[in-house]
């Protein structure tokens, strides 16, 4: 994934450079496509927290989204979570019951997260069990790291594909006021007329 990144983050500075006259237009870009990248990929932003219209569309077309996605899953699939004692939230059960006893039905519903201590009233509560619990409300799945890797790779071809497309008919070069490159047949064709003449 990181060396896709590279590979990504390469391919559309010299996509945005193919796309603009001067390199001076296209540093001007780089900041507005970078930003919005940052804001619509699920971190600024958590994916369910984001403006349904946002989210319909530019967070799905963000690569950056695919970028966090295999990432964090990679990261923390099945990974054990230890709060420490500045973690925990701690509470009080309420009389008669105990802690495992109040959440209980909490966990039963699928809830995340332990309590250190069951047996007592004064409850500490760690918000994750394993890092699943984190990535799961956000719209992650460790199942689509592959899938999202994909995604990235094609964000490098379409990169590509603009930057050869930009190339060749967006030739900012060609627009230049400098007089056009006289053809060698020219220069042939007057060398043979000052020869017959002179002869």
């Amino acid at each position: 994934m990181i060396l896709i990144t590279e590979l990504f983050s390469v391919s559309l500075g010299q996509a945005l450079a193919s796309l603009t006259p001067s390199p001076f237009i296209s540093s001007q870009f780089d900041p507005f496509i970078m930003i919005t990248f940052a804001l619509f990929c699920g971190v600024t932003i958590p994916a369910p927290q984001m403006p349904g219209f946002w989210r319909a569309w530019l967070y799905q077309l963000d690569p950056f989204t695919r970028l966090i996605g295999g990432m964090v899953v990679t990261a923390l699939h099945d990974l054990k979570v230890a709060c420490t004692s500045a973690e925990f939230n701690p509470f009080k059960a309420p009389d008669g019951q105990t802690c495992g006893e109040y959440m209980q039905p909490f966990f039963e519903r699928g809830g995340p997260g332990y309590l250190a201590n069951n047996n007592t009233q004064d409850c500490e509560y760690c918000a994750y069990k394993i890092g699943d619990e984190f990535y799961t409300p956000l719209g992650l799945t460790f199942d689509n790291r592959w899938r999202d890797l994909g995604i990235f790779i094609a964000f490098v071809g379409s990169n590509l594909i603009i930057l050869f497309a930009a190339s060749k008919f967006l030739n900012f070069n060609r627009r230049l006021n400098h007089p056009p490159p006289q053809p060698v047949h020219h220069f042939l064709f007057h060398t043979i007329k000052l020869e017959s003449w002179a002869n």
